[in-house]
């Protein structure tokens, strides 16, 4: 029986690789999917956790990036209400009153673009506001209020690849390509397991490059393109800080280096800083948050808050390596985060198209356009995931504290703390995890921080999880929780599975 043909096989599983393979399954083209470490495990899993629904374009006059920007923030929240939560954002001005005209008026313009609008608009703070007085400095005059929505981009990921694979997409995490030629007008593509000596040939009609930071390695030794292409990597670092304030709005501080540094609550207990971004020129295999740009984050925090912020207090950090493509004059500040694609082939020739950079809130509109190309004069479906839910996000964008009630008058046993984090990590599918639970004791070991049993088998089941950093870093957040102990014996557990532990086999889904 002859191999099969895939329309297009995608080398990449962050965001924008799961987006492009959910948008062409949901076509009716044939995917196949390949990434060499965890879903979302690079530089998706990365970011600060904002939609960003284009605020950067705002202050560089960019109103029609701006528009789609706000438009696809406001889809992305109907569409995973579960896992995508408006937050209040505070600027801060000093004491100067073109500071305060000058950012009124661009909040307003800023509103009026928004259109049709899920989130409240833009309000002026006074001194006296409580998340001014008392916990910024005396010479902060005032603020301005501002909408966002705040994301868990790991779980964006799975829940994408999850649409992808229920629309028939085949999706193979830890599955490494290590070559792909062009014979005529069809692509083979060389694979290997990264964790196991498997090895596999696939053939597409089409090749997706969307590897971020890898994706000049990937045309220069993976495909051999023959041809250069314009890729600037940004390395953004982020760090943890036990609770700098108490209420549940965020804040975006401008630098003296004129980019902006996001404070937002985080993980209950805590608070998220970042971006430190700057220009990267190493393998994107090793970057990590250093000192500099540590020291960097806490010393704008201390330049705004009333309590100076040290380095000897962070909890946690973490860093990241995402691929732009940017004016030559312009640094890691100037990147285009839009996204770029860049097609290579046709008229006989196996198509190639390489897509890279842009933010979370852009992902599946960048995905429509990378689908459109490939699409175009072959027969399938129409665009479609303009108002498609993601799995778990079938409800309305203020239901979740209705979903909550439900899975705990169902199941009372599992308490508030666990129902507003199953709701919030699985919206409608968290009924899965539970289902047929009569008792706590039914959901089998609590391995820390109210992870079960049948939860961590369901992110194994379901969720292409493998190792205690999928699942308590990526999957579930907990891993600032949990104790050595308690990760050992998560560890344990997925030996006894046969998996977690080196040398493990990898499971195929094709």
């Amino acid at each position: 029986m002859a191999a099969q043909v895939y329309d297009l096989a995608v080398i990449g599983g962050g965001i924008t690789g799961c987006c492009v393979a959910r948008d062409a399954a949901g076509r009716g083209l044939s995917v196949f999917l390949c990434e060499q470490g965890d879903l979302g495990g690079a530089g998706s899993s990365a970011t600060t956790s904002l939609v960003d629904g284009g605020f950067r374009h705002r202050d560089r006059f960019a109103l029609g990036a701006l528009r789609e920007g706000l438009r696809e923030r406001e889809r992305l929240l109907e569409a995973a209400p579960h896992i995508v939560r408006p937050l209040r954002f505070v600027l801060p001005f000093r004491k100067t009153v073109a500071q305060k005209t000058l950012l009124r008026a661009g909040f307003i313009a800023h509103d009026r673009l928004a259109g049709r609008r899920l989130l409240p608009p833009t309000r002026l703070l006074d001194g006296h506001d409580p998340a001014i007085e008392g916990i910024l400095q005396d010479d902060i005059a005032g603020g301005v209020e501002y909408s966002d929505c705040r994301v868990d981009v790991s779980r964006l990921v799975i829940l994408t690849a999850k649409d992808a694979r229920t629309r028939g997409a085949s999706i193979n995490p830890r599955l490494r390509c290590v070559i792909a030629e062009r014979d005529g007008s069809v692509w083979r593509l060389s694979l290997e397991s990264s964790v196991g000596d498997e090895r596999f040939v696939v053939t597409a009609r089409t090749l997706v490059n969307a590897t971020g930071p890898w994706t000049a390695a990937v045309l220069n030794h993976v495909v051999d393109a023959g041809r250069s292409t314009r890729i600037r990597m940004v390395k953004s670092t982020q760090i943890v800080l036990p609770k700098l304030f108490e209420h549940d709005r965020a804040y975006a501080f401008r630098t003296s280096d004129r980019r902006m540094i996001f404070a937002m609550p985080y993980a209950g207990d805590y608070t998220l800083v970042g971006s430190a971004d700057e220009d990267f020129h190493g393998d994107p295999e090793d970057v990590a948050a250093d000192i500099a740009e540590s020291a960097y984050l806490t010393t704008t925090l201390s330049g705004y808050l009333r309590q100076p912020v040290y380095e000897d207090q962070i909890v946690w950090s973490r860093a990241g390596v995402r691929a732009v493509r940017a004016d030559e004059r312009s640094g890691a500040r100037g990147a285009d985060r839009d996204g770029a694609i860049e097609a290579d082939g046709g008229e006989g020739r196996a198509l190639l198209i390489s897509v890279y950079g842009g933010r979370v809130a852009m992902s599946r509109r960048l995905a429509e356009r990378v689908v459109d190309r490939i699409a175009s004069g072959r027969p399938a479906g129409k665009t479609w995931t303009t108002g498609a839910a993601l799995p778990g996000g079938a409800f309305e964008i203020d239901g979740l504290p209705s979903l909550e009630r439900a899975l705990r008058a169902a199941y009372p046993f599992i308490g508030e703390r666990l129902a507003r984090r199953l709701a919030g990590s699985y919206g409608t599918l968290a009924q899965s995890i539970v289902s047929g639970a009569r008792m706590m004791d039914d959901l089998g070991r609590v391995f820390g921080a109210n992870l079960t049993e049948a939860e961590a088998g369901y992110l194994v089941r379901e969720e292409w999880a493998r190792t205690t950093e999928d699942i308590l870093w990526r999957r579930s957040k907990l891993g600032m929780f949990f104790s050595h102990a308690e990760t050992e014996a998560l560890e344990g557990w997925l030996v006894e599975q046969g998996l977690g532990g080196p040398g493990t086999k990898t499971i195929h889904t094709w």
